[in-house]
C-alpha cells in the first residue's frame, strides 16, 4: 500500500508535492506543524492551511482556484452556477444532495469570466 503526504516544497516557496511515507525516517511535530524527515535528508512540512495551497503552480495548472474563504474550486468541474445564491454545482442535474461550493461576492465576476473563457475554448 502506498501512503502519500502532501507537503510544502522545502526549496520552492509556494510549491506543493507528495512524498511517500515509506521513504520517511520519522515524523514529528515542530511548533504544531507535522514534519516529515525523509530519506533524502530533507525535512518536509505538511501543507495545513489554504495559504499553503495559494501559491501552488500545480493547482493553477489544474485551474483549482480559491473562490471563498472556505474552498478552492476546480473551475472545469463546474456544471452549474446559481448566480443568485453564488453557489456552484458539479453535476448537470442539481438535487438537494448535490455537492456544491460557495463563491465569495468578490469572486463573482472572476468566476463568470473564467467560465466564459472555458466555454469559448470548448
Amino acid at each position: 500500500m502506498e501512503l502519500m503526504a502532501l507537503v510544502r516544497h522545502p526549496e520552492k516557496p509556494g510549491e506543493l508535492l507528495n512524498i511517500n511515507i515509506k521513504d520517511c525516517w520519522f515524523i514529528e511535530t515542530v511548533n504544531r506543524v507535522i514534519t516529515y524527515h525523509h530519506a533524502d535528508g530533507k525535512k518536509y512540512e505538511a501543507a495545513q492551511s489554504f495559504k499553503d495551497f495559494e501559491g501552488s503552480s500545480h493547482l493553477r495548472e489544474m485551474k483549482m482556484m480559491r473562490m471563498d474563504n472556505s474552498n478552492f474550486v476546480r473551475i472545469p468541474a463546474i456544471k452549474h452556477y446559481d448566480q443568485k445564491s453564488r453557489t456552484v454545482f458539479f453535476e448537470n442535474n442539481v438535487t438537494e444532495f448535490s455537492k456544491m461550493a460557495y463563491i465569495a461576492r468578490k469572486n463573482h465576476t472572476l468566476l463568470q469570466n473564467l467560465m466564459k473563457s472555458q466555454h469559448d475554448h470548448n
